[in-house]
């Protein structure tokens, strides 16, 4: 049979709040319904297992499809994509190509022999949920719901849809692939019952994905019960086995790995056992993650040029309870916390870094004026920090918080407040000539104008030179590109053993002895780099007055001479200064005797 849509869960595409300036994560993490997302599953595998071709797989492709438009009324776009039939849904934000998109997704096919409710219905539940729920505001960025097909096989749907968001410049500022939530590690601490994998390794920032598991981190904290736990994909063994990896092929950073703690403890893996209705399933935590998830989103798109990033919250808080607030910090900045409360004796407002140390602390009483305090720190550290209000009285008390500080998302040193929402394809975030999709496709860093260090921006490496941007000597004569480019040879062809201006150095020699291959005497000092470095003196200064062997004959003069200016000059000196003494000695006193003579005949 194919499968209906849930009719009451629809949402009326005029009924539409314009999302600006409002921080919608704590409305939207409290919409996400367990029982709804739960639903989905039930409903996605009730006809069995899905594998790609089978006839329950198209099913299940043309009811994604029409689940999509009802749950949006009509306001989601749905598209069947490529050769495997992978359903794509669009969001369409207010700002379209002038912002970047956020995707949410899943694969939507499983083995033959399971009914696929963990693996990984739980990824095309949590597209349906966050599309019910983020699909009855008009955000600012596009947001796609993506249901890969094949994804058993190879990974095959969400290969050729990355190839496509590539060849159409998408740029894509976080993608949360979900595969597999519902097994909890029983053994593990409450506050790591579900992981988020971000990618991590050389040519990645913080910004890049850890920010974001670090923010879903904090809304799970902030308005739930603290169920997350951040994880580096280097430390985490299945990163390459599951839909993002093709995106992450393809260059996109942004990338996070939704997955179960419980691994070890899920023995319904690519069984018949993987049904809805296994004991061993956690609705609340999975619910919750999803939930997460959304409020992150939610949070990110209260962005608003010219404004710094604002919180709110509010908790009522019995004597001696302690309430803990998560932030993410992106840059270095001032945070202001400023709060307002009735009822109660005394607040204690701490901060804490990353490391847990303190930055700042505030005590206030119930005698402050209008019950209202401020606390203000300074952060230089990126990552987590911690607020915490602690009721210091003997009475209940109900606090409203706002938190204001200045964030940077993509992590070019510019705080959001002031620079809009951009395609960042098509910026140049490190001046090097090359356009940020440029980069990706050569797996080239964005943020990096010289990949390999030669002293040549990869730009005009690629572009002018046609030199590679990722090795420092591109046609491997020993000589790296840009000391070539600056002394006026060929980075791309092997000359290393030419001599154009005929000094006796070949070029390989000149970039050894640090002389220049197109001048023959680097120093200006009448002598030759080549018989320089062969009679070892210094061909970078001019030394042509010097006499190093104390012949009498300076270093120019041996030059022109033809001697050797470390030698004294033994043909000339040692074989004829004897001579010359002996024979002026011999001289002077014929020359004294004759003068003594000459007196006494007068």
């Amino acid at each position: 049979m194919i499968l209906q849509p849930a009719s009451s869960q629809v949402v009326s595409a005029t009924d539409c709040e314009v999302v600006y300036a409002t921080d919608l994560a704590k409305a939207v993490y409290e919409q996400v319904s367990e029982d709804s997302f739960k639903n989905f599953i039930i409903k996605l595998t009730e006809n069995g297992s899905r594998p790609f071709g089978s006839e329950a797989n198209s099913h299940a492709v043309s009811w994604l499809r029409q689940e999509l438009v009802e749950l949006s009324g009509g306001k989601i776009h749905v598209t069947i994509l490529g050769n495997f039939d992978s359903v794509v849904g669009k969001l369409p934000g207010s700002l379209g190509h002038d912002g970047p998109s956020i995707m949410i997704g899943g694969h939507l096919d499983s083995v033959g022999v399971s009914p696929g409710a963990n693996d990984d219905a739980t990824g095309v539940a949590t597209a349906l949920e966050l599309a019910r729920v983020l699909s009855q505001y008009e955000w600012p960025l596009d947001i796609y719901f993506c249901m890969w097909n094949d994804e058993e096989s190879g990974l095959h749907g969400s290969k050729e849809v990355a190839a496509m968001f590539m060849e159409n410049e998408t740029d894509i500022l976080v993608y949360f692939n979900v595969d597999m939530l519902l097994v909890e590690n029983p053994n593990a601490p409450p506050d790591q019952r579900a992981w988020l994998v971000y990618q991590a390794g050389p040519g990645t920032i913080f910004q890049d994905a850890r920010y974001w598991a670090e923010l879903t981190r904090c809304m799970s904290n902030n308005f739930g019960n603290s169920i997350i736990r951040p994880v580096p994909s280097n430390s985490f063994p299945y990163w390459g086995q599951s839909d993002h990896y093709p995106f992450v092929q393809r260059g996109y950073k942004r990338n996070i790995f939704a997955h179960e703690s419980g691994t070890a403890y899920d023995d319904a893996y690519h069984t018949s056992s993987d049904t809805w209705d296994n004991h061993l399933y956690n609705y609340t935590v999975a619910a919750s993650t999803v939930a997460s998830i959304g409020a992150s989103v939610a949070f990110t798109m209260s962005r608003t040029q010219g404004q710094i990033s604002q919180s709110r919250f509010s908790t009522t808080l019995s004597p001696g309870e302690t309430r803990e607030y998560l932030l993410d910090m992106t840059l270095p900045t001032e945070v202001v916390t400023r709060a307002s409360w009735s009822g109660g004796d005394g607040l204690l407002f701490t901060a804490l870094g990353p490391l847990g140390s303190m930055i700042a602390t505030n005590s206030t009483t119930a005698s402050v004026a209008n019950r209202t305090g401020v606390l203000l720190f300074n952060t230089q550290d990126l990552s987590l920090h911690r607020l915490l209000i602690n009721n210091t009285g003997g009475r209940p008390v109900t606090i409203e918080v706002e938190i204001a500080y200045e964030t940077d998302l993509e992590g070019d040193s510019i705080p959001d407040s002031q620079e809009p929402w951009f395609n960042a394809f098509h910026v140049d975030s490190d001046d090097d000539g090359l356009t940020n999709a440029d980069e990706m496709r050569l797996g080239l860093d964005r943020f990096n104008p010289d990949e390999d260090g030669d002293g040549l921006d990869d730009g005009d490496e690629l572009n002018t030179y046609h030199t590679n941007p990722r090795l420092s000597d591109s046609d491997v004569d020993g000589m790296p590109d840009g000391w070539e480019v600056e002394h006026h040879l060929n980075p791309a062809q092997p000359d290393s053993q030419e001599d154009p201006d005929h000094d006796g150095l070949v070029n390989l020699s000149e970039y050894g002895n640090g002389t220049h291959p197109m001048n023959n005497d680097t120093d200006s000092d009448g002598m030759p780099d080549g018989w320089e470095v062969e009679h070892r003196l210094n061909p970078l200064v001019d030394d042509s007055s010097l006499d190093p062997d104390g012949d009498a004959l300076t270093n120019i003069q041996e030059y022109l001479n033809g001697r050797d200016p470390n030698v004294p000059d033994s043909i000339l000196i040692q074989a004829v200064y004897p001579s010359i003494v002996v024979g002026a000695a011999i001289g002077l006193v014929v020359i004294v005797t004759y003068f003594v003579w000459s007196k006494l005949k007068s």
